[in-house]
């Protein structure tokens, strides 16, 4: 045999140890980039009756704030009958159909959820047990937020205000998956009106629907966990108001339900007249009330006085 074929197949056999040394749990990676926006971390991940990539036991790390694509591929071709799954990540809302009509699926998502959450496929198919142990794991950040910044904002519409801020970072980069809080100013005290989590821009909204006219303080609140607490308020002044929200009965005592405060919520102003006017109607009760007790103590103490029974 000439030198210069051995020297080839021993090319060849050095090229291919990698590969048969190699984790059957591995995934592909690859992170893309391009005109200054986040890099999205892909993995391919096969799916058939043997797991996994061939594992039971696939791991996909990633960093809280990644942005990562998940491409499954179905793996059971060499079947003679179809073998169809469906994968799911619940906490990230994620489902994928794979069988022989439909080989590919593919999600993008921002792993904005700290934790270890199951990849595992739901249907009783054949290997099922070898596809109830994947994981996707999100570390937590390496960047210690401490404090965000927040710059409220507000759009009026057809039916109703849509209140939001944008997070972001003492830097100036968008804070994502930051719990931000609404709250209004009202006689009853200060009432939730929801919370959103920031995306990726650190953009968090809601609508708000004003019972009435008049002049609203929003608070917007950002905190908890290791942040620092973030508070802006809005001065929100309607023309008009709105229809309820469409909200579930709370406060239930016995039989009788107490309204949710979000139902009934108008400005401290716009109640002044409210109070005048209950609190005329409590007085004149109360004037009758004692009225009738002090004559019927009168008639009675006449009746004891002329030796009558009352």
């Amino acid at each position: 045999m000439r030198p210069i074929t051995i020297l080839l197949i021993l090319w060849l056999i050095l090229l291919s140890l990698p590969l048969a040394l190699s984790d059957a749990s591995s995934v592909e990676v690859r992170i893309q980039q391009s005109n200054g926006q986040p890099s999205v971390k892909e993995f391919l991940i096969i799916v058939s009756r043997n797991g996994f990539n061939g594992s039971r036991d696939l791991q996909v790390v990633v960093e809280q704030g990644d942005i990562i694509r998940l491409k499954f591929m179905y793996g059971d071709d060499d079947l003679q009958i179809d073998n169809p799954h469906r994968i799911e990540i619940p906490e990230y809302g994620i489902v994928v159909r794979l069988n022989r009509d439909s080989k590919s699926g593919e999600v993008e998502l921002t792993a904005n959820k700290p934790g270890a959450f199951k990849i595992r496929c739901t249907l009783r198919c054949r290997g099922h047990e070898n596809l109830q142990e994947g994981l996707l794991e999100v570390r937590p950040s390496s960047q210690a937020v401490k404090h965000v910044r927040l710059s409220p904002w507000m759009v009026p519409s057809q039916s109703g205000y849509l209140i939001g801020a944008v997070a972001s970072l003492e830097n100036g980069e968008p804070a994502e998956g930051v719990l931000i809080e609404f709250l209004v100013e009202t006689s009853f005290g200060m009432v939730s009106l929801g919370s959103a989590t920031t995306d990726h821009s650190g953009n968090a909204s809601l609508l708000y629907k004003p019972p009435s006219a008049g002049r609203y303080i929003i608070h917007v609140v950002a905190g908890g966990g290791d942040l620092t607490q973030s508070n802006v308020t809005l001065a929100l002044v309607s023309s008009k108001g709105f229809s309820p929200l469409e909200l579930p009965q709370t406060n239930v005592v016995s039989q009788n339900y107490w309204p949710d405060p979000r139902l009934v919520s108008a400005p401290i102003e716009a109640n002044t007249v409210l109070i005048v006017l209950v609190s005329s109607v409590v007085m004149t009760a109360w004037g009758i009330i004692l009225y009738t007790v002090g004559t019927l103590s009168r008639i009675k103490s006449e009746a004891r006085e002329n030796g009558r029974a009352f």
